[in-house]
C-alpha cells in the first residue's frame, strides 16, 4: 500500500515473486472514488491463489456497503 502527493486515497500494490519484480497495482482507490463524495473501502481480502481479490465500498457515508470482486489475472 502506498500514498501518492496530492491524492487522498491509497493505492494497492503487490509485487509477484521477489521484491525487485515490477510493481502491479491491484486497486487504486483514487480511481474508484472519481465521481463520488464519500467514499470508503472497508473489507480488502485476497483469495489464497492471489488470483481474486474481494473489497466492499461506501459511496453515500450510510456504511452500506457494496462487495465487490476482482479478477486480478486479467
Amino acid at each position: 500500500t502506498r500514498t501518492e502527493q496530492g491524492k487522498q486515497y491509497p493505492i494497492y500494490a503487490r509485487k509477484k515473486g521477489s521484491v525487485d519484480a515490477l510493481e502491479e497495482i491491484v486497486l487504486d482507490q483514487n480511481e474508484l472514488a472519481k465521481g463520488f463524495k464519500f467514499f470508503n473501502i472497508s473489507a480488502f481480502v485476497p483469495s489464497d491463489d492471489g488470483n481474486l481479490l474481494a473489497y466492499s465500498t461506501d459511496t453515500t457515508g450510510y456504511r452500506q456497503y457494496k462487495l465487490q470482486v476482482k479478477d486480478l489475472r486479467t
